[in-house]
Formats: C-alpha cells, sequence, structure tokens
C-alpha cells in the first residue's frame, strides 16, 4: 500500500515520480534511472520496490535486466498524476550551475531572475 500522507516527501520520490509521470510510456531500469536522476542507487531501489509492490510499478525481467514501468491502469493513477502536475508546474524550481558567494545581487538575479 502507499504511503500517501508521505508521497512526496523525498527528493528521490518527487524525482522518480516526476520521471515516470512525465514521460508514462516509459521503462526503465536501474542503473538507467541513476544515471538519469543522479542519485544512489539503493535509494531509488528502495521506491521502485515499494511502488511496484503496491502496484503502481510494473516489473517486467529481461535477461539480466529488471524493468520498471508506470501501471496506468493502477486505480489511483489519476489522481496522482494530478498531483505530480500540479506540483511540478507550480513550483518553478531553477538550477544554477554554482551560487557566487559574494555578490548577492548577482546571486539574486541569477537565482530568482527578478532583480
Amino acid at each position: 500500500m502507499l504511503d500517501l500522507p508521505n508521497l512526496l516527501s523525498s527528493r528521490v520520490r518527487q524525482k522518480v515520480f516526476r520521471l515516470y509521470f512525465s514521460q508514462t510510456n516509459s521503462r526503465y531500469y536501474l542503473r538507467e534511472l541513476e544515471r538519469l536522476l543522479h542519485e544512489p542507487v539503493g535509494n531509488i531501489r528502495r521506491e521502485l520496490l515499494r511502488w511496484s509492490k503496491a502496484g503502481l510499478l510494473f516489473r517486467e525481467k529481461v535477461g539480466n535486466l529488471t524493468y520498471y514501468s508506470l501501471n496506468t491502469s493502477f486505480p489511483l493513477y489519476e489522481e496522482l498524476k494530478a498531483i505530480v502536475a500540479k506540483t511540478t508546474k507550480t513550483i518553478g524550481r531553477v538550477y544554477p550551475e554554482r551560487r557566487p558567494e559574494n555578490n548577492k545581487k548577482h546571486w539574486c538575479s541569477h537565482y530568482l531572475r527578478i532583480c
């Protein structure tokens, strides 16, 4: 069963959810997700196993790879898709390359794009 109150509480969950719900027909294997999300493989694996046990993800073994894909017939699929869409669109994230230490005006304009 999914832990709904803590559904998007961790950074890894947010990244995995954003990836799967932005490309609903895609399937990924564990090391591929590690490269795409830049997160430790153990944390990603824990989430994938939890969600596949709950029925949100399908597991498919092909050779020595285990692919995970989104189960679009999951009972809460549409609601989860709406939640992810709302949270990723309303929170405009800026991922700057580095943070200037001494120049606050430059930092403000670089991060917030309003100064």
